[in-house]
């Protein structure tokens, strides 16, 4: 997958990096370009909207999760707004 993109190198690194014990710094190789080919990155008003714009037809299933802590509003609204989509009201 990475070779794919043109990230072999860097899974290269993130291995010789992972068996110095060097995890904590692996991140540092993610650049935006990386993270926006894996992950849906938006607003957390505009996260339903993302999911659905890029996956519908595609999965029936979704895991979210943020490297922050967050409140139960916003995973409540995440899910309204994908339950909205597939109800037939766009997101």
């Amino acid at each position: 997958m990475f070779d794919h993109h043109g990230w072999g190198h860097v899974h290269e690194k993130w291995t010789d990096m992972a068996q110095r014990g060097e995890t904590a710094a692996m991140g540092n190789l993610v650049d935006d370009e990386m993270l926006h080919t894996f992950a849906v990155v938006a607003e957390p008003e505009h996260v339903a909207s993302a999911i659905v714009e890029r996956y519908a037809g595609l999965s029936d299933r979704a895991s979210v999760m943020t490297p922050y802590a967050t409140v139960q509003d916003l995973w409540d609204s995440i899910g309204a707004g994908i339950r909205a989509y597939r109800n037939g009201i766009p997101a």
